[in-house]
C-alpha cells in the first residue's frame, strides 16, 4: 500500500504561506492604492472592504465548486493561481490610471477608484479565500477525527502574523514592492508543488509538467520585475519621473516638466519649484498683517520659495521650518538646483524633522507668525491641522499680537456650495479659539487669526504702506493686487456665503467634520453617485446611535422568540450573529487605531504594517489558546467562554476610548517612534486576540451539532469576513467622519454588550461536548 504523500505539514505549510503572503500583499497593495487615492483614509476602508468581501466570496465559492475534486489537487491548483494573481494585482493597480482612461495628472473620482480596487484585488482575494476552505477539506482527508478548522485558522493567522512582523521590521522601505510580490509568488508556487503527488506513474505525469509550467511562469515574472517593466513604474503627475521612493512617512515622487519640479506625497502635490506666485501669496499676505514680525514658524511647503520670500522682510530674525520627513529635504537637495535649496543653510533658518503638532506642543519659543502651507484637509492626517485642538496649540505659542494663517481651496469670484461649507466649518472652528479672524478672498482663500483683538486689518492701504516701508520687491503681491483682493464688495460677498455652524459641527481631532466636508468637495469634481450618496446618508448617519441599539433590541427579541420554538436554532443564530458582530468590531477598531495614530502622532504610512501585524498576532495567539491541547482553553466549556469573550468585545471599545482620550491630553510626553508604534500594535493585538478566540470556539461549538466540518468552517469564515467588510466600509466612509471616534467606540460597545445579553439568554450557558479532539497544529 502506497503511503499518502499528503501529510499534516503539507496543508499547514500551504495555508501558512498563504497567510503570510496575503498580509504582506495587503500592506503593499494598501500603500500602492493610498497613492492612487491621494492618501485619503476613506480609501483604507474601501480597500479593507474590498479585500474582505472578496475573500469571503472566495471561501464561499470554494465550498460549492470544488466538492467533486480531490482536495490535494484543488489545493495545488488554487495555490498556483494565487501565486499568479499576486503580480497581476500589482500591475492592475499601477496601470490603474490608464485602465480608467485618465490623462497624466488627472485624478479619478471615487466610483472609478472603487472599481479599480475591486478589479485589482478580486483575483488575489478570491484565491486566498478559496485556499482556506480547501485546506479544511484537505485536512479532513488526513485526520478525519480532528476538527480541522481551528488548526487551519491558526496556521493562517500564524503565517499572517510572521509575514506582517518580518515586513514591518526588516523589509518595509528596503525592498521594492514588485520584488516583494515576485518573492511571494515564488513561495506559493513551491507550496503548490508540494501538494502534487510525488510517487508513482501518476505523480510523475502530474508533477513534471506542473513544475515546468511554474518554472516558466517564475522566469517571466522575475525577468519582468528585475528589468523594471513599464507597468510597474507608473507614478502620479505630469512630466518625467525623477524619483519615486517609499519612506516611513509616505511615497515621495518628483516629476519634472520643463524647468518646474513638482513633489508628490502619497499622490498629493505637496509643492512646485519654482512657484513664485504661491510663495508670495502664502508668506507676504500674513506677514504684512503684522507690524514687525521677528520670529516665524512655517509648516510645510517652504521649499517652494516661502522661506526666501519670508527673509525679504527686514525684521525677520528666526524662521523655523517643520518638515516631518527628512527624505523630502534630502531628495530636494539632490534633484533641485542649488539656487533653490541653499536658503536652507541660512543661519536664520532652522530646519526640524519632526511632527508639527509635537513640535508646537513642546517648543518654548514664542512666534509672531505661524504660517501653514499644508494641503487642505483631504485626509485625516491633514485634517488634524485644521481642528479646534490644533488651533488651541498654535495660540499657546503666539505672542500677544501674533497671528496664524492658513489657506483653503476656493474659486476666484464664486464659491461652490461645497467650498462654502468647508470654509464655514474651518472659519467657525477658528473663531472658537481666536478672538479675531479675517478672510482674504482669492484663490485660495486666506484665513488669518490673531491671538489678540484689533491687531488684524483688512485695509489695503495699511498693507501697501507696510509693503513700501519694508522695500519688498514682489511680482504678484503688490499695488494692483491688494486693493482688488481686499475690496469691500469681495469681502462682503465671501462673508455672505458662510452659513452658521453649530458647536456640534466644529472640526475636532476625534470628530473630523472637515475631512468629511472635503470629501464632499472632492467628489463634486467628478460625475457619479458618490456625492449624492454622501448627501443623502448624512442625516441618516446622525441617527445611527439610536438606530443600532434599536436594531439590536429587535434582533434580541426575535432570537428569544425563536428560542421558545427551536432552542438549537436560536443558539446557532446567536453564535453566527456574534461572529458577524466581532468581525465588524475588530476591523472598525483596527481602522480607528490607524486613524487615531494619524490624529495624535502624524503619518501612519509605516505604522500600517505594525498595526496590521499586531492584529494578526492577536488572531494567532487567540486561536492558539483554543487549539493547543494543553492551552488556556483546554476542556469542554467552549460555549461559556464564547459568551465571556463576547462580553470582552463589548468592554474593549470603552477601554480604547478612555486610552485615546488620555493620549490626546498627555500623549506628547511619551517617547515617539518605535515606542508609540508598539503601543498601537499592542492595542490591535488585543482586539485581534478576542476574535482569534471567538472564531475557533464557534467551530468547536457548532461542529459537534451534526454539521460537516468544512461546511461550518466555510460559513463561519464567510460570516466573519462579511462582518469585517461591512465594518471597514461603514465605519471608514460614514460613521467616523460624521459621528467621530468617541461616538463610534460607544456604539461598538453598546452593540456588543447587547449581543452578550442575547447570548446569555439564548444559550443558557449550557456547555457542549466536542465530537473530536482539538490537537494543536504540528
Amino acid at each position: 500500500m502506497k503511503k499518502n504523500h499528503f501529510s499534516k505539514t503539507t496543508y499547514q505549510t500551504a495555508i501558512f504561506i498563504t497567510g503570510a503572503s496575503a498580509v504582506i500583499a495587503q500592506i503593499c497593495f494598501m500603500r500602492e492604492l493610498l497613492t492612487v487615492f491621494r492618501g485619503n483614509e476613506i480609501s483604507v476602508g474601501i480597500i479593507l472592504f474590498s479585500w474582505l468581501i472578496l475573500t469571503s466570496a472566495g471561501a464561499a465559492v470554494a465550498g460549492l465548486r470544488w466538492k467533486q475534486c480531490t482536495p490535494t489537487v484543488s489545493l495545488a491548483v488554487i495555490q498556483s493561481l494565487f501565486a499568479c494573481t499576486l503580480p497581476l494585482s500589482l500591475v492592475i493597480i499601477r496601470a490603474g490610471p490608464d485602465l480608467l482612461g485618465l490623462v497624466p495628472g488627472e485624478t479619478a473620482g471615487f466610483p472609478s477608484l472603487v472599481l479599480l480596487t475591486l478589479l485589482a484585488l478580486a483575483p488575489v482575494c478570491i484565491m486566498a479565500g478559496s485556499l482556506y476552505t480547501l485546506a479544511c477539506r484537505a485536512a479532513g482527508t488526513v485526520d478525519p477525527d480532528v476538527i480541522a478548522a481551528p488548526r487551519i485558522y491558526y496556521a493562517e493567522t500564524a503565517g499572517a502574523c510572521l509575514g506582517g512582523l518580518v515586513f514591518s521590521i526588516l523589509l518595509i522601505n528596503k525592498v521594492p514592492a514588485a520584488s516583494m510580490i515576485a518573492t511571494l509568488s515564488t513561495l506559493n508556487f513551491w507550496a503548490a508543488l508540494r501538494c502534487i503527488p510525488r510517487g508513482g506513474e501518476h505523480g510523475l505525469r502530474t508533477r513534471g509538467p506542473a513544475a515546468a509550467a511554474m518554472l516558466a511562469a517564475l522566469s517571466v515574472l522575475w525577468f519582468y520585475t528585475l528589468s523594471g517593466g513599464p507597468l510597474l513604474n507608473r507614478a502620479p503627475g505630469i512630466g518625467r519621473t525623477l524619483v519615486s521612493k517609499d519612506t516611513p512617512y509616505s511615497r515621495i515622487t518628483v516629476k519634472q516638466l520643463d524647468d518646474q519640479y513638482t513633489f508628490y506625497q502619497n499622490g498629493i502635490a505637496a509643492f512646485t519649484v519654482p512657484d513664485r506666485m504661491q510663495a508670495e501669496q502664502s508668506v507676504h499676505i500674513p506677514l504684512l498683517e503684522h507690524p514687525a514680525p521677528r520670529t516665524v514658524l512655517l509648516l510645510g511647503g517652504a521649499l517652494s520659495g516661502s522661506i526666501r520670500e519670508a527673509l525679504r522682510h527686514p525684521y525677520i530674525q528666526r524662521i523655523d521650518y517643520i518638515e516631518q520627513d527628512p527624505s523630502l529635504t534630502a531628495i530636494a537637495r539632490e534633484v533641485l538646483p542649488p539656487s533653490e535649496t541653499d536658503i536652507l543653510d541660512n543661519p536664520a533658518v532652522h530646519l526640524h524633522h519632526t511632527d508639527a503638532r509635537r513640535f508646537i506642543r513642546r517648543t518654548p519659543i514664542v512666534y509672531d507668525a505661524v504660517i501653514s502651507n499644508l494641503p487642505p484637509p483631504g485626509t485625516a492626517g491633514l485634517n488634524r491641522f485644521y481642528t479646534r485642538e490644533f488651533f488651541s496649540e498654535v495660540r499657546r505659542i503666539l505672542s500677544p499680537d501674533g497671528l496664524f494663517s492658513l489657506t483653503l481651496p476656493a474659486s476666484e469670484n464664486a464659491l461652490s456650495n461645497e467650498q462654502a461649507e468647508l470654509l464655514a466649518v474651518i472659519h467657525a472652528t477658528m473663531r472658537v479659539v481666536f478672538p479675531q479672524v479675517i478672510l482674504i478672498p482669492g484663490e485660495p482663500v486666506h484665513l488669518i487669526a490673531s491671538a489678540g483683538t484689533g491687531h488684524l486689518t483688512a485695509d489695503p492701504d495699511t498693507l501697501l504702506q507696510r509693503l513700501k516701508q519694508r522695500q519688498l520687491q514682489t511680482i504678484y503681491v503688490r499695488e494692483y493686487y491688494l486693493p482688488y483682493q481686499l475690496s469691500i464688495e469681495r469681502r462682503d460677498a465671501l462673508q455672505q456665503r458662510l452659513h452658521p455652524v453649530s458647536r456640534r459641527e466644529l472640526n475636532r481631532d476625534f470628530k473630523p467634520v472637515g475631512y468629511f466636508v472635503y470629501s464632499l468637495l472632492f467628489s463634486s469634481y467628478f460625475p457619479g453617485y458618490y456625492q449624492t450618496l454622501l448627501i443623502h446618508v448624512r442625516p441618516v448617519a446622525s441617527a445611527f446611535p439610536v438606530i443600532l441599539p434599536a436594531l439590536a433590541v429587535c434582533i434580541a427579541g426575535l432570537l428569544i422568540i425563536l428560542k421558545r420554538r427551536r432552542p438549537d436554532r436560536s443558539r446557532t443564530a446567536g453564535i453566527y450573529l456574534s461572529i458577524l458582530s466581532v468581525g465588524f468590531s475588530e476591523i472598525s477598531l483596527e481602522f480607528i487605531l490607524i486613524l487615531g495614530f494619524q490624529v495624535l502622532y502624524g503619518s501612519a504610512y509605516q505604522e500600517l504594517a505594525v498595526i496590521i501585524a499586531g492584529y494578526m498576532l492577536g488572531l494567532m495567539l487567540g486561536s492558539r489558546s483554543v487549539t493547543a491541547g494543553n492551552g488556556l482553553f483546554a476542556g469542554r466549556r467552549h460555549l461559556a467562554r464564547f459568551v465571556l469573550f463576547q462580553l470582552l468585545m463589548g468592554l474593549y471599545p470603552l477601554f480604547l476610548l478612555l486610552l485615546l482620550l488620555v493620549l490626546a491630553r498627555h500623549g506628547s510626553a511619551l517617547p515617539g517612534g518605535p515606542f508609540i508604534s508598539s503601543v498601537f500594535g499592542l492595542l490591535t493585538l488585543a482586539a485581534g486576540y478576542i476574535g482569534g478566540v471567538q472564531f475557533p470556539l464557534a467551530n468547536c461549538i457548532l461542529i459537534p451539532a451534526g454539521e460537516s466540518g468544512p461546511k461550518v468552517a466555510g460559513h463561519l469564515y464567510s460570516m466573519d469576513l462579511a462582518g469585517s467588510a461591512a465594518g471597514a466600509l461603514i465605519t471608514a466612509v460614514l460613521l467616523v467622519p460624521l459621528l467621530g471616534i468617541v461616538t463610534v467606540l460607544g456604539m461598538l460597545a453598546l452593540v456588543n454588550l447587547s449581543l452578550y445579553l442575547v447570548l446569555r439568554i439564548v444559550t443558557g450557558h449550557k456547555n457542549t461536548r466536542t465530537r473530536a479532539s482539538l490537537q494543536g497544529p504540528g
